[in-house]
């Protein structure tokens, strides 16, 4: 299970390559400031240091307490982030 997940990781970044590459979104880094540069590269390093440990502990969450817990918590992940949004930005519900 371990392989087949970092697997699609793996293949994953290939895919979201061509396709950024297709769209074109790759020309939006022509568009940064010089002294911006550095904090784009470290907030793609940081997304991909997070995304490398949530997708590495969801196998081991998955098999402790199941697939349907994991479900559940991803959906009042959901409600908590709206409920902060609604609080620490002053959103509307």
């Amino acid at each position: 299970m371990l392989n087949f997940l970092g697997f699609i990781g793996f293949y994953g970044m290939f895919i979201s390559f061509a396709e950024a590459v297709l769209t074109g979104e790759l020309t939006q880094f022509n568009n940064l400031a010089s002294d911006n540069i550095p904090t784009a590269i470290a907030n793609y390093l940081g997304l991909a240091a997070v995304e490398f440990a949530v997708y590495s502990t969801i196998p081991f969450y998955v098999s402790r307490s199941g697939a349907t817990l994991l479900q559940l918590s991803d959906t009042t992940t959901i409600v908590w982030s709206m409920l902060f949004d609604c609080l620490l930005y002053n959103s509307k519900f």
